[in-house]
């Protein structure tokens, strides 16, 4: 996908580099732009902020949820 047109947020533009990760993402208000390591996945910092992420970058809270994980 290379762009959305929604009604309520107006176009929401998708970059992607040449392995086809997503790189950033341009709204009206707004870009975001993301990070992956070699593998491909996004970096933490660019997903969630660090006070999300416990031990093994595992996210503990989401808004009003909270994620408990078995040792």
């Amino acid at each position: 996908m290379i762009s959305l047109l929604d009604k309520a947020r107006g176009k929401i533009e998708y970059n992607y580099d040449k392995n086809g990760q997503l790189k950033t993402v341009t709204t009206r208000n707004r870009q975001e732009q993301f990070i992956a390591d070699a593998s491909g996945n996004f970096l933490p910092s660019q997903v969630l902020p660090s006070k999300y992420l416990a031990k093994h970058n595992r996210i503990t809270d989401y808004g009003h949820i909270h994620i408990k994980y078995d040792v």
